[in-house]
């Protein structure tokens, strides 16, 4: 059987990515983990949000990894991961989504500084290949993927590691599909050994 991962947090359901979203799915006894994304912000710190920018109620945009975290705080609300990962109690995955630019591997590794402080089951991945196999070598005991999508991806490799996610209408062999929207979708993707990432959860029951 597949495991159910709730996208952005039950993205579908909530307003997504925020703690509460993340923190109630994970009670749901048909969710066997949850993605959530995360950004790194001009000051370093670790911020769960699905884009790349916040958009505020005076319309205007900041681009998250541009700005300080305390003034996107102000334009919108957006959580620490680390507020979240506090109260996480449960050995459900937790799929974490790195949205990496230009950064490297010297401003990602805090991170795992900051998952080693609450011990979860996580799974790294990326839509950057040579980020994930560069964190892989660094850190070898986490589970890591790459995410392989026609348009999202940042390098047209083929290669894969241990867990490698792609997008169902393209490949024919995968780990992970996403974003699976479709009630029967859910359920025949759930009958395979594969996480199967959607928006609406409660299709898997």
């Amino acid at each position: 059987m597949g495991y159910i991962i709730a996208h952005r947090a039950n993205g579908g359901t909530y307003k997504e990515n925020t703690k509460e979203a993340i923190l109630d799915v994970l009670t749901y006894p048909y969710v066997d983990g949850v993605e959530i994304d995360v950004h790194l912000t001009q000051d370093k710190k670790f911020v769960v949000h699905h884009n790349g920018f916040v958009l505020c109620e005076n319309k205007s945009v900041l681009f998250i990894r541009k700005q300080k975290y305390k003034y996107l705080r102000k334009c919108k609300r957006i959580d620490l991961l680390e507020d979240v990962l506090k109260q996480v109690k449960t050995d459900k995955i937790l799929l974490l989504d790195l949205k990496v630019y230009k950064e490297g591997i010297k401003e990602w590794k805090r991170l795992i500084s900051l998952l080693k402080k609450y011990p979860n089951r996580y799974y790294l991945v990326s839509f950057s290949y040579s980020f994930i196999e560069k964190l892989k070598k660094k850190y070898p005991t986490y589970k890591m993927g790459y995410f392989k999508g026609y348009f999202m991806n940042l390098e047209k490799k083929k290669g894969i590691l241990d867990g490698c996610f792609s997008h169902y209408r393209q490949y024919k062999e995968e780990e992970g599909v996403w974003t699976v929207n479709r009630r029967e979708d859910v359920k025949r993707y759930k009958e395979k050994p594969i996480f199967v990432i959607t928006d609406f959860p409660k299709y898997g029951r």
